[in-house]
């Protein structure tokens, strides 16, 4: 994408405005005339483009002054200039042959200063063909600010759909792994070199893009966090110079880390008579204990109590027997910990 300077739009909409201006004066308005630059919003300077299957999407910011810097509160309109040429003939130093604007609505500024972004979409592509775009503000129907900085791209088929994508959750991770796209969109065979970008939603959230680009076939998210569920398509992109050509997702695949780590043994354990006793497990998920007895060769779950319980009396047995316990953490299903030691 090359950034250019503004030249050879709209200056004559300025001259214009004085021209009114200074014919009114002399037609008896008891009011001063107001100097355009007053009122001309300066030129947009962060025109920015984002090509993916849908075509062009345009993002700017809305201009919050005028050239003589008085705050402005309100755009009436922004006008989408676009230049085509056939890349095979395009002549860097010559003219470009830009059609009649294309016109989106302004709207009000936030109060406080907060920024706003306009958009357009261009749908309207054809490949091989090198776009240009500028866009400047209006405030009124004859004050419109210079055009704002040139974005540019040649315009190829986008990739098709990533194959094979499947969704691997574990401990507060989620491992995607996906396969190349064989085809462009428009059904041409593709020959590899594609990057990837992942986005993410988590339930009722918006879409992010959480990695890329991307050169492999594999992606650990490992901001994932246990217990939540995540939405996620991945989308292959083909490189045009300095920008990316992103295609289309196949839907996404939605995956549910959980927790996998046990807490640690009981530690402690004692017998006095029909009493049991051990010291409290230091974990923050801490659901209970288990108490195990075994006599003989036979082992049997006696019991299960909660995490703040560290006492237990126990029945007399009939037979020689050991207890032994373990900890088991609140996640579902839960993790329970290895025994800890075996006493009589």
């Amino acid at each position: 994408m090359r950034v250019g300077k503004a030249n050879g739009i709209g200056g004559y909409l300025a001259v214009a405005a004085l021209c009114c201006c200074l014919a009114a004066a002399g037609c008896g308005r008891k009011t001063a005339p107001v100097p355009p630059e007053s009122v001309v919003p300066v030129a947009i300077d962060s025109l920015r483009v984002e090509l993916t299957a849908a075509g062009a999407q345009l993002s700017w910011g809305y201009p919050t002054r005028t050239t003589t810097g008085r705050k402005i509160e309100e755009i009436r309109g922004f006008e989408i200039y676009r230049a085509a040429v056939e890349a095979a003939q395009f002549c860097a130093g010559c003219p470009l042959p830009y059609g009649e604007p294309r016109t989106v609505e302004g709207g009000k500024l936030p109060p406080g200063g907060q920024p706003k972004v306009g958009h357009f979409q261009d749908a309207l592509l054809r490949p091989g063909y090198h776009y240009f775009y500028r866009v400047r503000a209006t405030t009124g129907w004859q004050y419109a600010g210079e055009p704002s900085n040139t974005v540019d791209f040649v315009w190829q088929s986008p990739p098709d759909v990533p194959e094979a994508l499947t969704a691997e959750a574990g401990d507060g991770v989620v491992t995607l792994s996906w396969q190349a796209p064989r085809r462009h969109l428009d059904g041409s065979p593709a020959d590899g070199g594609f990057v990837y970008r992942v986005l993410r939603r988590e339930e009722n959230g918006e879409w992010k893009t959480i990695a890329g680009p991307l050169p492999g076939y594999r992606f650990a998210d490992i901001t994932a966090v246990n217990g939540r569920s995540y939405s996620y398509v991945v989308q292959a992109a083909r490189r045009q110079g300095e920008i990316l050509i992103h295609g289309k997702d196949g839907g996404p695949i939605v995956a549910r880390p959980r927790d996998l780590t046990p807490p640690l043994p009981p530690f402690g354990l004692v017998r006095t008579g029909q009493d049991l006793r051990w010291q409290p497990v230091p974990a923050a998920d801490l659901a209970g204990y288990r108490i195990y007895r075994r006599c003989g060769d036979r082992v049997e779950r006696v019991g299960e109590v909660g995490a703040e319980v560290t006492r237990l009396r126990v029945l007399p047995e009939e037979e020689f027997c050991f207890y032994r316990l373990t900890s088991f953490d609140a996640a579902t299903p839960a993790n329970e910990s290895p025994p800890s030691v075996e006493i009589p």
